[in-house]
């Protein structure tokens, strides 16, 4: 089996580091209790779930560089190599939407710091 590899240090790679932000709701039971002769809030919390989660930043496990991945899809696909990362300088350019890569050709849908995603072949 193939593993991908990252388009920085070029190292294959079956595995990255992803940073998620995670927005939750929360619902708690707030009390008025007496302890220690001294009225406070006690907060329990009741019920919990996590209502969108977005990825931050994704690394390459190697050399650490940001991957130009933005979604938990975009990091599926790469990973299962349905999408591929290059840096502009080693892809041969055909057209504005279009390039050859080691012998095949390649859709570019997307072009992010010099890193094209790559589709096709």
């Amino acid at each position: 089996m193939s593993v991908p590899a990252c388009p920085f240090c070029r190292m294959r790679i079956d595995a990255v580091v992803a940073k998620f932000e995670e927005r939750r709701i929360t619902k708690y039971l707030i009390r008025r209790v007496t302890e220690d002769g001294v009225e406070a809030e006690k907060w329990d919390e009741m019920d919990s779930k996590v209502t969108e989660d977005s990825v931050v930043e994704v690394l390459c496990p190697q050399c650490h560089k940001q991957l130009p991945l933005f979604s938990a899809v975009d990091i599926e696909l790469f990973l299962n190599e349905q999408i591929l990362l290059v840096h502009k300088n080693v892809v041969h350019i055909l057209s504005d939407d279009e390039v050859e890569y080691n012998g095949r050709i390649y859709s570019v849908v997307d072009e992010f710091d010099d890193i094209l995603t790559l589709v096709g072949g």
